[in-house]
């Protein structure tokens, strides 16, 4: 989904190594680990987010919660806050990652970030992506990438 997300905005950064993250506790927060203070410096560099996340049991997978978890602190002033964010999610299950996309908008709101419209879902993303984006999905994400780079420009202002 990164080269999807790339297609429909050039100046795209991706962030990821969510998985070199420890588990968030406040315990840690003493002495931040210098792998979290260098995710929490990528993700204050950018205007707005764009989280695409698989699905597992009908929810998000626990590592972006933890990441999540990781950006929401310390608050107030943690980089999350009025971060303008937007959620895709694609799934090979007919739901197209709802449920991850439900949940990702929840903690976001939770966590401080301004969610920006109702998310895209992408069902049976093994099909749908088999010969390339169809027109409709690139109209959706460029339609979505539109209205976060608009409120990440002017959070930015």
């Amino acid at each position: 989904m990164d080269l999807v997300a790339a297609a429909a905005c050039p100046e795209l950064v991706v962030i990821d190594g969510l998985e070199r993250l420890p588990y968030f506790s406040e315990e840690l927060e003493v002495d931040v680990p210098e792998v979290v203070v260098a995710f929490r410096e990528a993700v204050a560099a950018v205007d707005a987010l764009l989280i695409a996340s698989p699905e597992y049991n009908d929810g998000m997978p626990g590592m972006l919660k933890n990441a999540i978890d990781w950006l929401s602190r310390p608050r107030p002033g943690a980089v999350l806050t009025a971060k303008p964010v937007a959620a895709l999610g694609a799934s090979p299950s007919p739901g197209g990652a709802r449920g991850a996309v439900r949940d990702l908008k929840a903690v976001l709101s939770s966590a401080g970030a301004q969610v920006i419209g109702e998310g895209i879902f992408v069902p049976s993303v093994h099909e749908v992506l088999a010969e390339g984006v169809p027109h409709e999905l690139s109209v959706r994400l460029q339609a979505q990438v539109d209205a976060l780079v608009a409120d990440g420009e002017a959070a930015a202002a």
